[in-house]
């Protein structure tokens, strides 16, 4: 998986510039962490509270960073 991102972030970076390779990258990683959430709360409720917070705030934060960036 990091050899395949390597080869993709250059294509990114060639393609979109620096910048906003890494606002894609960063909505990519978002968006993979939003569908671990949803697996995550498909399971029991109450093995997720304390972990489904922390899940959410990384969420909030590639989310938050990728609009800033």
């Amino acid at each position: 998986m990091g050899v395949a991102a390597t080869f993709v972030s250059s294509t990114l970076v060639k393609k979109f510039g620096l910048w906003k390779a890494g606002a894609i990258g960063l909505a990519f990683q978002a968006l993979i962490l939003s569908m671990a959430v949803g697996v995550y709360w498909s399971g029991s409720v109450s093995q997720q509270s304390p972990l489904i917070f922390f899940l959410c705030l990384i969420v909030t934060e590639y989310f938050i960073l990728s609009l800033i960036r």
